[in-house]
């Protein structure tokens, strides 16, 4: 499962909110994980540096 800005891989488990995870379970986009829990880390991001202005351009 994946969006523009987050990914889960198969078989990974995570914390969402009850009404979150009731929902994907209801529509079988995932199980429930008995007797264990997760925390998710913040994303690590990546800065891009500018690409440089060519010569000639305003």
């Amino acid at each position: 499962m994946a969006s523009e800005s987050w990914s889960y891989a198969p078989g990974q488990i995570v914390e969402l909110s009850e009404s979150q995870a009731s929902a994907w379970v209801g529509s079988r986009l995932a199980d429930w994980a008995e007797g264990e829990t997760a925390s998710l880390s913040p994303a690590e991001t990546a800065a891009r540096k500018p690409a440089p202005r060519r010569k000639g351009a305003k």
